[in-house]
């Protein structure tokens, strides 16, 4: 009969070795903040609600034209010239406004 080779404390940490404490990282980690500089040039932009419809209407709008060009796509797949054509004269219209 064999016997499986003993484990004892010290066989394992020199396998695993310990995790290191919360203020070893710490101490270890650099700094990556960047300064934000103070002068009169820095000014944050405040968007009105028209600036965020306008933002929002326009994002829909190219989500729209993917999902047509993806159509057109599908359709060039099981060569569907006229569904292809359609939608995307479909997404070019929504992009030209």
């Amino acid at each position: 009969m064999t016997q499986a080779p003993r484990v004892t404390t010290k066989s394992v940490s020199q396998v695993i070795p310990p995790k290191p404490s919360v203020s070893s990282l710490s101490s270890t980690k650099t700094s990556t903040a960047v300064p934000i500089p103070q002068d009169s040039k820095t000014r944050i932009h405040h968007m009105s609600k028209d600036e965020i419809s306008k933002m929002m209407m326009n994002d829909e709008i190219i989500v729209q034209a993917q999902k047509r060009a993806k159509f057109a796509i599908s359709a060039l797949n099981y060569e569907d010239i006229p569904t292809a054509i359609k939608e995307l004269e479909q997404a070019l219209k929504l992009l030209k406004g």
